[in-house]
């Protein structure tokens, strides 16, 4: 029959691909594997994109996974083991876990000069309020704007922080940005700090290393590295 006709040719197609597998899997064996997950604006805007770079080249045989998540995702995935290495901004107790400060940020409002605000010291308390992009993509700004900020107007809402940044400057609402975020466009004109009480005491974003305890020893070039100044 056909079917018997074609067996040969599919066992020796199955042998193959048996044989690929296992030329992959030792090769994989022979080198080191490291799966690192943080959010966004960790990629994007603070030190850690560097520092992976940089990492990267000086680890030829390293296997490297690196991972977009939000903080608490991220910690999620180190507690299924699917993720070495996290950074994350709170640290929920587990004793094999082991939390290592890595930076630190504050959240500032900013706005672009195009909106022509004038000084107005609290005006976040009077009338006349400006408009607020409200920020989803990261619990701390979220949770501000929840108990702090809901008296602003606001119609539009991103979860991104890119994109959160252009909206801003280009004017169509305040902004609550981080501070490694806002750094050059402060220098570059294109943002201006406003003039309230809340600037003068803003919100802290920390950001944390987070490992289980047992790997410690794999993990510490990687993280000696992350924590280099």
């Amino acid at each position: 029959t056909m079917g018997m006709q074609f067996l040969p040719y599919a066992m020796q197609l199955f042998n193959s691909m048996a044989a690929c597998l296992d030329f992959v899997r030792s090769y994989e064996t022979q080198m080191k594997r490291l799966t690192i997950s943080a959010p966004v604006t960790c990629w994007d805007f603070g030190p850690l994109s560097k520092t992976i770079l940089n990492f990267c080249q000086h680890t030829p045989d390293m296997l490297l996974d690196l991972l977009r998540n939000d903080s608490a995702s991220t910690y999620r995935s180190l507690v299924a083991n699917v993720v070495d290495l996290g950074v994350v901004y709170t640290t929920p107790l587990n004793p094999d876990v082991e939390y290592v400060p890595y930076f630190q940020e504050e959240l500032y409002l900013v706005a672009s000069p195009k909106m022509h605000l004038p000084p107005q010291g609290d005006f976040l308390y009077e009338g006349g309020k400006p408009p607020l992009i409200r920020p989803s993509y990261g619990v701390v700004a979220a949770q501000l704007v929840e108990e702090s900020l809901y008296m602003l107007p606001s119609r539009i809402t991103s979860d991104h922080p890119s994109l959160y940044l252009d909206l801003v400057k280009s004017g169509m609402g305040i902004g609550l940005l981080q501070s490694t975020i806002i750094e050059e466009e402060l220098k570059n004109g294109t943002l201006e700090m406003i003039d309230c009480t809340y600037n003068t005491h803003p919100i802290l974003y920390k950001n944390y290393l987070a490992y289980f305890k047992r790997k410690k020893q794999m993990l510490a070039p990687l993280i000696d590295s992350l924590l280099e100044k």
